[in-house]
């Protein structure tokens, strides 16, 4: 069952101090941090089996604009919003989109996570984020571990890892949540 929408309040005037960002990467970083943090509001508040519901987040000088993709199915819901993209990235300037997933690995069980697509002028392909996280169905919501970035389908790493993970932070923190109380 698809959960609300973005329920938390979204203020407009927030994470606009990308004047320091250079490159499309950082930029998409900053905006996808924001939209992961509030992604991890509306989860925290979610009740046991429902889902996020889709949404991206365009950035337009100083304006957000969030957009809703409500479907029957959370696999509609998504395809939905990555379908939106073509139509969406012609009037913004930074776009990111989130949704829930379930990421595994060699090692890795299943795990619930957040997924944040973002995007800016000037890049080939999004970046992707993707952070764990103990859904509310499991007793209390928690974020495990550290967001991953990965740029061009591979994990950042070296210089531009530290570079987005700086942009990564300033857009959660320019989100204002209490990011570290939701960390397991």
């Amino acid at each position: 069952m698809l959960g609300r929408r973005g329920t938390a309040p979204l203020n407009s005037e927030l994470g606009t101090h990308m004047f320091w960002i250079r490159s499309p990467f950082e930029k998409a970083a900053q905006l996808g941090g924001f939209v992961l943090a509030h992604s991890a509001l509306i989860l925290s508040e979610l009740q046991p089996g429902e889902l996020i519901c889709p949404f991206s987040i365009i950035q337009s000088g100083r304006r957000k604009q969030v957009f809703d993709y409500e479907a029957e199915s959370q696999e509609e819901a998504v395809e939905r919003g990555k379908a939106d993209f073509d139509d969406l990235k012609d009037i913004a300037e930074i776009w990111a989109f989130a949704r829930e997933g379930l990421f595994s690995g060699p090692d890795v069980e299943k795990t619930d996570v957040i997924v944040v697509s973002a995007w800016a002028p000037g890049m080939a392909e999004w970046l992707g984020i993707i952070q764990k996280f103990n859904p509310p169905a499991r007793g209390k919501f928690g974020l495990i571990g550290e967001a991953m970035i990965f740029v061009n389908g591979s994990e950042a790493q070296g210089k531009q890892n530290r570079k987005l993970n700086v942009a990564l932070s300033k857009g959660i923190l320019d989100r204002n949540v209490d990011w570290d109380s939701w960390k397991n």
